[in-house]
């Protein structure tokens, strides 16, 4: 059994208020049993383009890596978040990075889907200013392997069905700044619900908290989905809710997981050799 944690963050335009009150949040899960504890994506500072450049971090030494790394060794668990890392030669990368009770990177995965939306008044624009990231990345949290994503994988199985086939994941977390106009539409709970179904995983979804008044206004939501496709828990403060600091849990369990992948044998059925054009067979679809 591992103890998972959510944790659902009011962002400000402080960096050293939002690495404080995540720092203290961390240390509040940890106090609940957490063992596994996920914060949003570039939780440092105000989401937003003309943000990104002035909240970037050398990972580990400064900002949100820094309050991470610390809170991990302090509290004696394992901690994910998104911070805007300073990558060297004018390169910037939306990264989520892991700590472990050591305090040691276990993982750092730099955002493959940069995103750029336009729904209603919100939009995102990050291959404006971000490098794309180009390899997947796990670690793992006792006999549990984790996957790292970031909000905007969200919308692509792709990449959600490579954690769990090529890598073996049982967790992916999404470190997330999601935008309420596409969560009103239902887009954040079905795709957290759906990646979590189709590849017989937990997912771990942590988004900013919700906040009418901000630049670029998020839908909050935060929630972890179980193997069947169902929410496990989830925060309030989405939608037309403001919200705050919030911290869910849920006890991922590996016997559920192999239930659920027992009773709906997905590995047996898998057809790969019919999912691609015949001169293309033997380069994707591997099966398990």
């Amino acid at each position: 059994m591992l103890r998972a944690c959510a944790a659902q963050l009011k962002v400000s335009p402080s960096i050293a208020d939002n690495c404080s009150r995540a720092s203290s949040m961390i240390g509040r899960a940890a106090s609940e049993g957490a063992k596994l504890v996920v914060l949003p994506e570039a939780f440092t500072n105000t989401y937003g383009v003309q943000h990104f450049a002035s909240a970037s971090e050398t990972l580990g030494e400064a900002g949100g890596s820094l309050a991470l790394r610390e809170a991990a060794l302090k509290h004696n668990v394992h901690v994910v978040g998104g911070v805007v890392e300073d990558g060297g030669g004018g390169k910037l990368y939306n990264t989520t990075v892991a700590y472990g009770p050591a305090g040691d990177e276990v993982a750092r995965y730099r955002k493959i889907h940069l995103s750029r939306v336009k729904v209603g008044e919100d939009s995102t624009s990050e291959s404006d200013v971000f490098s794309a990231g180009e390899t997947s990345e796990t670690f793992s949290v006792g006999s549990f392997k984790v996957g790292l994503a970031c909000c905007f994988d969200l919308r692509f199985f792709e990449h959600a069905n490579s954690l769990r086939r090529n890598h073996g994941v049982d967790v992916i977390t999404y470190s997330s700044a999601w935008l309420n106009s596409t969560g009103l539409l239902g887009h954040w709970d079905l795709m957290l619900r759906a990646r979590a179904l189709d590849n017989q995983v937990y997912c771990i979804g942590s988004n900013h908290a919700h906040g009418p008044e901000n630049e670029t206004v998020m839908y909050g939501g935060s929630m972890i989905t179980n193997p069947w496709g169902a929410v496990e828990a989830s925060c309030t403060g989405a939608g037309e809710i403001a919200g705050g600091d919030e911290l869910v849990f849920a006890d991922l369990s590996k016997s559920t997981i192999g239930d659920v992948r027992e009773r709906i044998n997905l590995t047996a059925s898998r057809r790969p050799e019919c999912y691609v054009p015949p001169r293309l067979k033997g380069l994707f679809y591997k099966r398990d």
